[in-house]
């Protein structure tokens, strides 16, 4: 899979995920190639996806308010005027915000990806250190 394919599956993700109900965020992120192409995402190109599909922002926003687990990445749209879109980490106090939702919703994404395959690998190391042991 090219890494614009790559890229637009990760920005259809959150709505693939609300609309097929029956599989995981990780299955999403296996099947669309992100494992194999996960260096060539950008932020940057996250950020061209998200401007020109609002859809796949507003349902990143909405995957992000429904997260319950901690700690994890969040997302939050600007609450009134004047407010910045804000991209943080629960708990603690990291906060960066933003002008534009394209960036944050990107900003968002990439740290998202990145926790999740730190994740994964740890998991997989620890699969494999217990098949090791027996």
């Amino acid at each position: 899979m090219q890494t614009n394919d790559v890229i637009a599956s990760i920005g259809r993700m959150a709505r693939e995920f609300h609309r097929r109900q029956d599989v995981s965020m990780l299955t999403l992120l296996k099947e669309c190639g992100y494992f194999d192409r996960s260096r060539d995402i950008t932020i940057d190109a996250l950020q061209a996806h998200f401007a020109a599909h609002s859809d796949d922002l507003d349902a990143w926003v909405l995957n992000s308010y429904d997260n319950r687990s901690s700690p994890a990445w969040y997302v939050a749209q600007p609450g009134g005027p004047g407010d910045k879109w804000v991209v943080g980490h629960q708990p603690g106090a990291q906060r960066d915000y933003f002008e534009n939702g394209a960036e944050a919703c990107a900003v968002y994404v990439k740290r998202w990806l990145e926790a999740v395959s730190r994740f994964t690998e740890h998991a997989t190391y620890k699969s494999l250190e217990r098949t090791r042991d027996r």
